[in-house]
């Protein structure tokens, strides 16, 4: 959360709100992507990056506080690996 929202998306502000959310959003789908064996075992990863990440930077571009996101994913994470 730390680099994905406070530090991406305070970078790529400049450029606009909605770039800098699609650009934090993004380049998490592919972190989350990383050494996944198949698209299968990938599905998860992808889908729950792409909810979050498009949650959390919104969330964070209208309320620029990174701890209720932090405590928002590691529950998300929690419930998920269940």
């Amino acid at each position: 959360e730390t680099i994905f929202r406070g530090v991406l998306i305070s970078l790529f502000e400049p450029s606009g709100a909605w770039i800098a959310a699609i650009c934090s959003t993004v380049l998490f789908v592919v972190v989350q992507t990383f050494n996944m064996p198949s698209w299968r075992s990938a599905l998860f990863p992808v889908v729950g990056a792409v909810v979050l990440g498009s949650v959390h930077s919104v969330l964070f571009l209208v309320l620029p506080d990174i701890r209720p996101l932090i405590v928002a994913h590691l529950t998300f994470f929690l419930f998920g690996i269940r």
